[in-house]
């Protein structure tokens, strides 16, 4: 039976209609590829049922309409020919047309501009009544197909734009995953809005793929266009640009073990908190810290700016102003400034208790250095290490490591002069303003919880300590 296109002249979608001719229409195309290709009959969006019945007369497909009414209404359709496709290839009789008409293949849908591709899969569920796993499938689908279509011209876009050379383009090239989230999305709004003809139990792979293709159809020159829309998307551009960097930089990841060594010293009859603290690198790269080489020169115990030097896996580095390099009197040598707090405070349930104020230590001041090879899960801790001594002009922790400051060290020591009985929270949180740059910034912190006995001037360790299981050990 002959398609008849009473719309469009055979295109699917009234938004994108200029000259297909000599084409394949993007419905004969996507009809096909959910079978029902042959035979299909289409009713306008601005058709009524009067306006179906006659053209379906006008192309012969019926003789009669008032005979076809009147089988409808006996097959119980007495509603409207609704606006959409229908599969007539195999409709003989006046009954079989009747059940054909009754059941569209496709329907018409408005596709307004603005939509997120999340509000895409919502807006088009209307039709083809995905549920909200096809809706996210649809989502990714979306992502993934824009992105094999148009890779060509994004990847130099976006190269120029934020002045990526060779590894980062590269670096960008894989994460092609991400651009299905939110965050990332550059494409998160390309697709060209208007009144598409969607099969109703079409997967969503095929619908992503029509928009898509209605993209290709509509533009002739796709270059201007994305870089328009690149331009305009700053601001995931620059989150797309730090998930690059981290793809390509070994960035440290500074992790804090629960302290030990845990118990009371009196100092001048006054009470003190005294603790072993470790941390560890657990990063693909190094933390490594540079003095600024500007002030090498200078004779005495100078503070001199610090740069954490930020390795690339091309061998290339980049230097980040992150701090401090200060003479430590106690040590007689030189510590990174600010790189620790511990923090003292109540953690029982008692409202009195609750109300005391917390003791912190902070701006404490470390000797970065490969102390303790670190093991954690079958994570052995790397070979020899590259970070031994307190230097004036170079200090870091290699991945594998840690770096351990024992209860006898200056700074390891909070006073608990005038705090009474009851349970309290230990907290030792490294790179507590978030100076230097870490793979991870949400591991810095851990906790104990103590029970400290006031009368008798001792503590226990509740919960926490490196006495419990799965904590790793220097």
């Amino acid at each position: 039976m002959t398609v008849v296109a009473l719309v469009l002249s055979g295109l699917w979608f009234v938004a994108l209609a200029h000259d297909n001719a000599g084409k394949e229409s993007a419905s004969e195309r996507y009809m096909k590829k959910v079978g029902v290709a042959d035979g299909l009959f289409f009713v306008a969006p601005d058709m009524d049922s009067r306006d179906a019945y006659r053209a379906l007369r006008d192309e012969r497909l019926v003789r009669s309409t008032l005979l076809l009414r009147i089988v409808r209404a006996l097959q119980g359709h007495t509603g409207a020919i609704q606006p959409g496709a229908y599969s007539l290839g195999d409709a003989e009789t006046l009954r079989a047309l009747s059940r054909a008409l009754a059941e569209p293949k496709a329907l018409w849908i408005d596709i307004p501009e603005g939509l997120s591709k999340r509000e895409l899969a919502i807006h088009l569920a209307s039709v083809t009544e995905w549920d909200d796993l096809e809706q996210h499938r649809f989502v990714t689908a979306l992502a993934g197909i824009q992105w094999d279509t148009f890779n060509a011209k994004v990847i130099p876009l976006m190269e120029g734009l934020q002045g990526w050379n060779e590894s980062e383009k590269v670096a960008f090239s894989g994460l092609a995953a991400f651009l299905s989230d939110g965050e990332f999305d550059i494409l998160e709004r390309v697709y060209v809005p208007g009144t598409y003809l969607v099969p109703r139990r079409a997967s969503n792979g095929v619908v992503a793929g029509m928009l898509v293709e209605a993209v290709v159809d509509e533009r002739d020159d796709l270059l201007p266009f994305f870089e328009e829309v690149l331009i305009a998307e700053q601001e995931r551009r620059e989150a797309i640009d730090n998930l690059v960097t981290g793809a390509i930089e070994l960035l440290p990841d500074l992790v804090p073990l629960p302290p030990s060594d845990v118990f009371v010293e009196v100092r001048g009859e006054i009470p003190h908190l005294v603790f072993t603290t470790t941390y560890w690198n657990r990063g693909p790269g190094n933390l490594e810290l540079v003095a600024d080489p500007a002030t090498a020169h200078v004779q005495g115990d100078i503070d001199r700016d610090v740069f954490q030097r930020i390795y690339r896996i091309d061998g290339d580095y980049r230097d980040h102003l992150v701090g401090t390099f200060r003479w430590h009197q106690e040590h007689q040598h030189y510590h990174f400034d600010d790189f620790v707090d511990y923090i003292l405070e109540p953690a029982g349930d008692d409202p009195d208790h609750l109300r005391i104020e917390p003791r912190i230590q902070d701006k404490v001041t470390y000797c970065v250095r490969d102390v303790d090879p670190v093991t954690l899960s079958g994570i052995t801790g790397g070979g020899n290490p590259v970070y031994r001594i307190c230097g004036r002009n170079l200090q870091g922790i290699s991945v594998g490591w840690g770096d351990s400051y024992y209860y006898s060290y200056a700074g390891q020591i909070i006073s608990l002069y005038a705090l009474p009985s009851g349970l309290y929270r230990l907290t030792y949180h490294v790179n507590p303003r978030g100076m230097l740059q870490e793979a991870d910034l949400t591991n810095n912190r851990v906790s104990a919880i103590l029970e400290y006995d006031a009368d008798r001037r001792t503590v226990r360790v509740v919960s926490g300590g490196l006495n419990e299981q799965d904590n790793p050990r220097p």
